[in-house]
């Protein structure tokens, strides 16, 4: 199951929309996030972020083994476009690394969006 992660607007801010900061009809996301809250409601869909330290809870209640938690970008949402900028070498190495650490929980807020993958028991 993948989940939209409650610092994936902020992130997405940073990267492609820093002016949003200042948006006055916006500030309570921002608040949100300052708060540690999570944000159900109109985004750009219906959407609900969750914090990355609601889902493993959220999901032990359904009859799954966790097999993984990861932040599908891992490391890289916040410089997503300076590391896709550099020559492929530069990108492989970053890649390597990401997937080496994509499963660490003190890294998944760097993330804007984390998967749980589960067997059914």
């Amino acid at each position: 199951m993948s989940f939209i992660s409650s610092y994936g607007g902020i992130i997405y801010s940073m990267k492609y929309a820093p002016e949003l900061i200042i948006e006055k009809d916006l500030e309570f996301q921002y608040k949100l996030f300052e708060d540690d809250l999570p944000f159900s409601g109109d985004s750009f869909t219906q959407s609900y972020f969750y914090r990355h330290k609601d889902i493993l809870p959220f999901m032990a209640q359904f009859p799954l083994e966790k097999l993984h938690f990861f932040g599908q970008e891992s490391i890289l949402a916040p410089c997503e476009e300076n590391i896709k900028a550099q020559p492929q070498e530069v990108i492989d190495k970053w890649l390597d690394l990401a997937e080496r650490v994509c499963e660490r929980e003190d890294l998944l807020s760097y993330s804007e969006h984390l998967m749980y993958i589960g067997r059914k028991k």
